[in-house]
């Protein structure tokens, strides 16, 4: 399986559905991940790891946000270099491209001695030059599948490519009990960006003053995120914290609150939300997209409009919905393992790609 990140010792929080994947993948049979770590210090190293018996491999070099055009050739070439390896020594009877880029340009070289499918899971390929390099990486491949109606819409028109079916991101059955407590407290999980848009909840904190407002993120030292602690440290409902390196004690702070708020513009799928919905609680959300397979009313409220005052309503909707017992945190809980379970995924991936 090749990935354009992985959880790793610098990142431990990067790419938990991509783990989910390999741990899906191996059931099938052995397995490899192939993928880069970036740093924000010089260095530059090639690393072999175990995480959760899958085993992993990395070129480990240093990158700066924003300079993609720079280092784009820098990870093909290490891509190439990593597939050469394992081509040779490990010698794959299939592998399994998560994304197209930039690692599918490494491996069209590869491509009369294997088989390789596409897994598509970033909405960049729509935009910019993008559109141009994915083309090729999508032409020759053995298939096209992405991980949601949405993202499958999406490339079909504005890209003309035929995408051969769904396999969502597989959501493990967890430990955490389901609490019902209410302790109007309200969590924001992703990173502090403009397409994630949680400085909209920050406005909709102003209103909200009796709720606690939690964020947990990664950022970039943007000017967006500038603004965002800005307007963070204005507030006493509010509280922020950079990732969790413990994916596990992010689940543990969404268990702990009523709802998880999604106020992303663009989703391919929304892993984030699958896992408050395995826990049992349930989603006020706008409409990204990808989460329209499995959000609905029974467990979510739905933001009409893209303004404070809207999700300030659809918060105090949900509540009301919350106090009257109308989510059941429980058939919310079983209906996410019914759509996109670990035995779910597994069975789409034989029965699309290895009954081949």
């Amino acid at each position: 399986m090749i990935s354009d990140f992985f959880p790793n010792r610098y990142k431990p929080y990067e790419g938990i559905f991509f783990l989910n994947h390999a741990k899906v993948l191996k059931r099938i049979g052995n397995l490899r991940v192939q993928t880069l770590i970036r740093v924000n210090h010089l260095k530059f190293s090639y690393e072999k790891w175990e995480i959760e018996d899958i085993e992993a491999e990395a070129f480990v070099f240093f990158y700066k946000y924003g300079l993609g055009f720079i280092f784009l050739p820098i990870a093909i070439i290490l891509q190439f270099i990593l597939t050469l390896k394992n081509f040779i020594f490990y010698r794959p009877h299939i592998v399994i491209l998560q994304m197209a880029l930039p690692q599918g340009l490494a491996l069209i070289p590869f491509r009369i001695f294997k088989r390789y499918f596409v897994l598509e899971h970033s909405e960049k390929v729509l935009f910019g030059i993008n559109k141009f390099f994915l083309k090729f990486v999508y032409k020759f491949s053995s298939g096209v599948y992405v991980v949601s109606s949405f993202q499958k819409e999406e490339i079909e028109k504005k890209l003309k490519i035929k995408v051969n079916g769904i396999i969502p991101n597989p959501i493990f059955k967890n430990n955490f009990q389901i609490k019902n407590e209410i302790k109007n407290r309200v969590i924001f999980v992703g990173t502090i960006t403009e397409r994630k848009d949680p400085i909209l909840i920050l406005e909709t904190a102003k209103i909200l003053k009796d709720i606690k407002f939690v964020f947990i993120g990664r950022n970039f030292n943007d000017q967006y995120f500038k603004n965002f602690i800005q307007i963070a440290k204005s507030l006493n409902n509010v509280v922020s914290w950079s990732s969790l390196k413990d994916n596990d004690k992010v689940l543990e702070e969404i268990s702990k609150s009523d709802f998880l708020i999604s106020t992303s513009k663009y989703e391919t799928f929304g892993v984030v939300i699958v896992e408050a919905l395995s826990l049992g609680k349930p989603v006020i959300w706008t409409d990204s997209g990808g989460p329209r397979d499995f959000l609905n009313e029974r467990n979510s409220v739905l933001v009409k409009e893209r303004t404070p005052h809207a999700l300030a309503k659809a918060i105090l909707e949900a509540y009301e919905k919350l106090r009257n017992g109308y989510f059941n945190p429980y058939k919310i809980r079983e209906e996410i393992y019914n759509f996109c379970s670990d035995e779910n995924v597994l069975e789409r991936y034989i029965n699309y790609i290895f009954n081949k």
